[in-house]
Parts: C-alpha cells; sequence; structure tokens
C-alpha cells in the first residue's frame, strides 16, 4: 500500500527525505491534501489532487489527450489535432460561418466545439499523407528486398505536421476571404503626395505557410508519385470513406491504432504476399504463422475475402489454417 502524509498526500518513492518535509510543510499550512510533485522551482505543488492517483492534473492525473494509456500513436494524433481552433469571435469566418451562433457564443472556452471545417480539413489531409508516407516505407521495402516493417516512429508525426500545414494553408485562405490582400500606405506633404501597396500580413501569412507546405513535401518526397500495394490503397480508401464525418462514432473508428503486435502482424501478412509472388513458399508460410502468433485476430482477416488483408494467393497454396 502506498504511504501517505498526515493529511493524505501520496508519497512518491521518487522523493527523498527533504522534498517529503516540504510537502507535509505545505499542505500543514493549507490544511489539506495537495499534489506535491516537485515544481521547476523546487517546491512542491500545491494545486489539489483531483485524480485517483492523488496527483493534480498537470502532474500525471489525466490523460492528455483522451487516447488509450500506452497508445504513442493515438497521443501522437490527439496532441496534433489540438491545434484545430475552436469556434468564437476570434475565427475571421465568424459573422458569416453557418456554424455560428449565440449558442455558442454564450458557452465557457473549454466547451466551444472545435472548428468543423478545420477537423474535416486535418482527417482528410491526414488520410493522404499517412499513404504517400505508407507507400514509401514500402517502396523502399521492396528496393532493399527486406521484410516488410512498419513506418518509422518519426513517419506519425511527419503526417500530423503536413495535416496540420494543410489546416493552418485554409485558416489563412479564409482569412484572405474576408480581409485584404493588400496594405496601402499614402503619404502626404506640401510638396508631395505618394501612395505605397504591400502584400498584407494575411496574405504573406497565406504565402509563407504555402512555401512551408511545400518545402515539408518535398522533404518527405510527397510531390513524386508512388505505387502504393494493394493493401495500403484499400486502407487508405477505407478511411477516406469517413474522414470528413464529423459523427463521433465515425471519427472514433477513424483513429482507431493498432497495438504494436497488430501492427508486425499486418506487416507480416504484406510480407507473407510478396515472398509467395517470388516463389519462396516457405518464407512465406513462416510469415503468416509469425503473424497468427502475435495477432490471431489480424491473421484471421486474412481468411475473408471481405477483408483488406485477405491472401486468396497464399490460401490456394494453404487452404487450411496454419496453427500458430
Amino acid at each position: 500500500m502506498q504511504p501517505l502524509t498526515p493529511l493524505g498526500t501520496p508519497l512518491s518513492s521518487a522523493w527523498d527525505a527533504a522534498h517529503i518535509a516540504l510537502v507535509e510543510a505545505r499542505e500543514s499550512e493549507l490544511n489539506r491534501r495537495i499534489c506535491g510533485a516537485r515544481t521547476l522551482s523546487g517546491v512542491p505543488c500545491a494545486l489539489g489532487p483531483n485524480h485517483e492517483n492523488g496527483r493534480c492534473k498537470y502532474h500525471g492525473g489525466f490523460i492528455l489527450t483522451g487516447a488509450p494509456a500506452g497508445n504513442r500513436n493515438a497521443t501522437v494524433h490527439g496532441l496534433y489535432s489540438r491545434a484545430i481552433q475552436v469556434c468564437g469571435e476570434q475565427c475571421p469566418m465568424w459573422k458569416t460561418c453557418p456554424c455560428a451562433s449565440p449558442e455558442v457564443a454564450k458557452l465557457p472556452g473549454p466547451e466551444r466545439p472545435q472548428c468543423p471545417y478545420e477537423v474535416a480539413a486535418y482527417n482528410a489531409a491526414l488520410t493522404d499523407a499517412r499513404a504517400g508516407l505508407a507507400a514509401r516505407v514500402e517502396k523502399e521495402n521492396r528496393a532493399a528486398d527486406q521484410p516488410a516493417c512498419v513506418a518509422q516512429p518519426m513517419a506519425e508525426q511527419a503526417a500530423c505536421t503536413l495535416a496540420m500545414m494543410q489546416v493552418m494553408l485554409l485558416r489563412a485562405s479564409s482569412a484572405l476571404a474576408v480581409k485584404p490582400m493588400v496594405d496601402m500606405a499614402i503619404v502626404t506633404s506640401e510638396k508631395y503626395n505618394s501612395t505605397s501597396a504591400k502584400p498584407s500580413a494575411y496574405l504573406q501569412a497565406f504565402m509563407r505557410i504555402s512555401s512551408e507546405q511545400r518545402r515539408y513535401m518535398k522533404m518527405y518526397a510527397m510531390d513524386v508519385p508512388v505505387t502504393a500495394s494493394d493493401a495500403v490503397i484499400i486502407e487508405q480508401d477505407l478511411r477516406g470513406h469517413a474522414d470528413t464525418s464529423l459523427l463521433p462514432e465515425d471519427r472514433v473508428d477513424l483513429d482507431q491504432h493498432e497495438t504494436p503486435g497488430q501492427r508486425r502482424a499486418a506487416a507480416l501478412l504484406t510480407e507473407c504476399e510478396r515472398r509467395l509472388s517470388k516463389g519462396d513458399h516457405e518464407r512465406s508460410k513462416h510469415a503468416f504463422s509469425r503473424a497468427q502468433f502475435l495477432s490471431p485476430e489480424i491473421a484471421a482477416l486474412a481468411h475473408d475475402p471481405k477483408s483488406g488483408f485477405f491472401l486468396p494467393r497464399f490460401h490456394s497454396v494453404y487452404p487450411m489454417k496454419l496453427s500458430g
């Protein structure tokens, strides 16, 4: 059982005696439990705990994005999607947007909905970015004749970055729809009059964002066509059917992230088909057996003709299911 201070603050095994003394002194001063986590200044956090682990929300009392614990990809996606603006008077389209209403204006900031236009733009761009990056991983594997593997850890962040840049470009475009593209400066004096014009701050923002977007696309080779496998095409086509939906259930389905075992199993099924196409039956059979071991539910999809993981060529050679 976790030890507690006299007023009930849970003690951490990482705290030394000096910090514990500071925690007890602070909670005695306030006459209540405190979070107690060590702050940047070295003193205990005096915020009240609001989580069963005894800490405040800033020091581990809540999940940052609502993603399942330990699901890194879902957390990355959630952190990036927080940059989508919420509906409010700060939006340049507020006066003409059909989503704007007095009811929304009365809501406190944390309760306001995210801009549906930006949500749709982000999800659609994320679908395209993920498809492009996944195809490049496959292309590199084929070129090196290496076993199939999942994308590098930074690939998810790269896809989210490209998607967010598309949102920023949309935001700048929306501002240009109601703001001037040119700033005029008129200077008059007794001897002369002059008028000068320069791109407005909104136009400059649009140009800079579009330039950065092109640079990022070039850096990730997203401007070069590449052939994707059937599995990638099917997966992204299915995602594309719902990537602009705002229904909560569709958004949950849209960003379901597999466990590492499921991702590896899916990669092994691709490897299974690739080896079989080269006539390497033994390696193909071994890849399928490994997929069954890592994720029986993913491997089972290889037997379902309606599934994107269906392997007809494999089952023409091995009609019976292999044991794990």
